[in-house]
């Protein structure tokens, strides 16, 4: 296997096209596409667009493969067919002239950004090439021309042209940089190395003589220079030893004094000892604090060699302490130790249990007891709902209907104004006879109403106002679930879609899982039948199969081979022979 790499350019009316999708497919014999496929865009600003395709991981029955390129901005698509060749032997420039004459390329012939590193071939361009002064800035893209690109001893002065310095450039010195740049780095060094007013001055003086300058001014040379010249102590000067009020050297004897104190000396003492809150400063570096009994209770017994003082209360016989006693309370009349405490009731206080703490923590904060009130009130299908705790709902009297509230009994009373009306009668007369019968306005009984009928019937004879037909088909769609028989004489009409395949109008074959097997259409200008084998299948032919056995009629084969089992009636296209 290998891998083929196809490329090329997108172009519209001479201008590049970047973004446009290329999509290598690989060709079956019998010319229809591979479902599988590669894809890349065209590059923007040129158009260029290089397409690989691994042999091994599309392979190709034919080993051929078309390629498909799609403009997203105008959905034009555009095929490149495989086994179509063609290739340029020379290159004829303006005036018929074959091949390029020397200097007939020159900046008016290039397009700006035209000539990149893919169009020069490397070594290709040389002096006698370009014209004076025809490669410019705006002519080559960034980064087109490398060093493989120019011929040696293509790029001359002349081609190079002239540079001016700048000794005072503001730009940080660094080590890359335009070649002007460059050159007006090193010359701003100069000058400051110089210390003259321009780079270009004279040489105050030479590196050799300023060897020279220094030498005769060496101890050894003939115009030393001494310390006392230039402000400098001489080699064998000294300085006078440090006082308490003056600064110097340390000397011998501080030396030694300093060398005999240890490095912690002066630094763990306690500066004062806090009794209670009554604070004892020492007053010397080594003064000492005295402790003393005022009470026969007590025996402090020193102990110099462990550094340590006990302190012993005298509590026997005739010491005038009572162990039995706590400020001359017995040990009944304090709580133990391990007493506890009952939790509280709704009528006696104690301890908070866990549970209420529990409860006391699922409340929120600013948390107020419940009262009773009705959020919602419904009067028939409305409901009003409360948007705040202490709304307000409002009773308001209609047509004969008065109102009354009562603010200390908190009572709302709603009477009718019986002014006119008659609840026994209904326009003067009864309802109904002792027969149950109905009178009409001029008091004659209608024997045949029956408020029981409609018309003579009962309920029963009609349609309720939520049935439903199930067996029916809706206009907007549905599943049949039984054959359609189209009456004798009787049309069946599709309206075509208005542009692609997929539009309503589509006579769609499925399987037993709604998955699409076919598709048969009319495109929008008419013309021909196309058909479609697959949900995403290709060809614009009708192809009909049939199973292995219970095989009626003739039958279409569209392929390259002569079908095996040919019988009258058959059709059979050759894909591999073209019509015409």
């Amino acid at each position: 296997m290998a891998v083929l790499v196809f490329s090329g350019y997108a172009f519209r009316e001479g201008s590049p096209l970047g973004g446009v999708r290329v999509r290598a497919y690989p060709v079956n014999a019998d010319g229809s596409l591979g479902a599988s496929f590669v894809e890349t865009s065209s590059a923007s600003g040129t158009g260029y667009w290089e397409l690989p395709v691994d042999t091994a991981a599309l392979p190709s029955p034919t080993g051929r493969y078309d390629i498909e390129l799609f403009d997203p901005a105008t959905s034009q698509v555009r095929w490149i067919k495989s086994g179509v060749r063609f290739q340029v032997l020379s290159l004829f420039g303006p005036g018929g002239s074959s091949p390029l004459a020397d200097g007939s390329v020159t900046t008016p012939k290039i397009a700006d950004g035209g000539v990149t590193a893919v169009k020069i071939a490397d070594a290709a361009v040389t002096t006698a090439k370009i014209a004076d002064g025809a490669v410019n800035a705006s002519k080559i893209a960034d980064g087109a021309v490398v060093t493989a690109k120019i011929a040696d001893g293509a790029v001359s002065d002349t081609k190079i042209g002239n540079r001016t310095l700048d000794q005072g450039t503001a730009t940080p010195y660094a080590n890359s940089g335009s070649l002007t740049q460059v050159l007006s780095w090193i010359v701003k060094r100069l000058k400051e190395i110089l210390g003259t007013a321009n780079w270009s001055d004279a040489v105050p003086i030479t590196l050799s003589a300023l060897a020279n300058h220094a030498s005769r001014h060496a101890s050894t040379g003939p115009d030393p220079i001494t310390p006392e010249a230039i402000g400098a102590a001489t080699a064998d000067h000294t300085h006078p030893v440090a006082t308490t009020s003056s600064a110097g050297f340390m000397s011998a004897l501080d030396k030694q004094k300093l060398d005999s104190l240890s490095s912690s000396s002066g630094l763990i003492n306690y500066g004062k000892v806090r009794i209670g809150t009554t604070d004892v400063a020492a007053t010397t570096g080594n003064d000492t604090l005295t402790l003393a009994s005022s009470t026969t209770q007590l025996t402090l017994t020193p102990d110099s060699a462990a550094k340590r003082v006990t302190i012993t209360l005298n509590q026997g016989s005739g010491s005038g302490l009572d162990a039995d006693l706590l400020d001359g309370q017995h040990a009944s009349a304090f709580a133990s130790a391990s007493h506890v405490h009952a939790n509280a009731t709704t009528t006696a206080a104690g301890f908070m249990s866990a549970a209420d703490k529990s409860k006391l923590d699922g409340i929120q904060s600013g948390a107020e007891v419940n009262q009773n009130a009705f959020s919602n009130v419904t009067v028939g299908a409305t409901t009003i709902a409360a948007s705040a705790k202490t709304d307000t709902l409002q009773l308001s009297a209609g047509s004969n209907i008065s109102l009354s509230a009562n603010t200390s009994t908190k009572t709302v009373t709603i009477a009718v104004n019986a002014s006119g009306l008659n609840a026994d009668l209904l326009d003067g007369y009864h309802a109904g006879n002792a027969g149950n019968q109905v009178a009409v306005s001029n008091g004659t009984v209608c024997s045949s109403l029956n408020a029981d009928l409609l018309d003579g019937y009962h309920a029963s004879s009609f349609a309720s106002a939520t049935h439903s037909h199930p067996d029916y088909l809706n206009v907007a769609g549905g599943t049949m679930t039984g054959d359609l028989t189209i009456g004798s004489g009787k049309n069946l009409y599709l309206r075509a879609g208005s542009s692609a395949a997929t539009d309503p109008g589509d006579i769609v074959f499925l399987d037993s899982s709604g998955n699409e097997m076919a598709r048969i259409w009319v495109p929008p200008g008419g013309g021909r039948l196309l058909g479609r084998i697959g949900a995403t299948g290709n060809g614009d032919d009708i192809v009909l199969y049939r199973s292995a056995s219970g095989y009626t009629g003739g039958r279409i084969y569209v392929q390259s081979t002569v079908p095996t089992d040919a019988r009258p009636g058959d059709l059979w296209i050759d894909t591999s022979t073209v019509l015409g």
